[in-house]
């Protein structure tokens, strides 16, 4: 259960025994209620490393050994306040097999993320990126990393 979130619109019932199963209570918990929460990470870690908590964060990173941390970049983020946004890349690392630490993450996400972010987001006005973050708090499946320099 550790490094693990409910899916969102799952029954009280569910809720409950996730609730139950997180404080180490058995419970009758299965995969398909629990959501991959592998953009959170990429958002937990990048906003832990701005924060400064990166150190105290990697010694706690054994507990999500084998987890996968995502970032997905579309190819344009005009359509990213559509219901479905076609196109794009997904930039996939596994804790524990090439990342180990925080830091390592930040340098991955800098190198490979980040300059299709600045392609992706070249077209768009200030008022284009507030629709973004608005479309993100819309549709629970949705990130604006819309910020285009070095995440120190």
């Amino acid at each position: 259960m550790v490094g693990r979130v409910l899916r969102p619109g799952v029954s009280g019932k569910t809720a409950f025994n996730y609730s139950l199963a997180r404080a180490g209570t058995a419970s009758p918990i299965g995969y398909e209620d629990l959501a991959n929460p592998t953009e959170l990470l990429s958002v937990l870690f990048l906003l832990g490393h701005r924060l400064g908590v990166s150190e105290n964060w990697d010694k706690s990173l054994v507990e999500f050994d084998g987890l996968t941390v995502n970032a997905y970049v579309p190819d344009s983020y005009l359509q990213f306040g559509e219901p479905f946004v076609t196109g794009g890349n997904n930039f996939t690392s596994r804790l524990g097999h090439g990342v180990w630490t925080v830091g390592e993450y930040v340098v991955f996400y800098e190198k490979t993320v980040v300059p299709a972010i600045q392609a992706a987001s070249r077209d768009l006005t200030p008022e284009a990126s507030l629709v973004c973050a608005l479309a993100a708090y819309m549709f629970p499946d949705r990130v604006p990393y819309l910020f285009r320099g070095p995440v120190r």
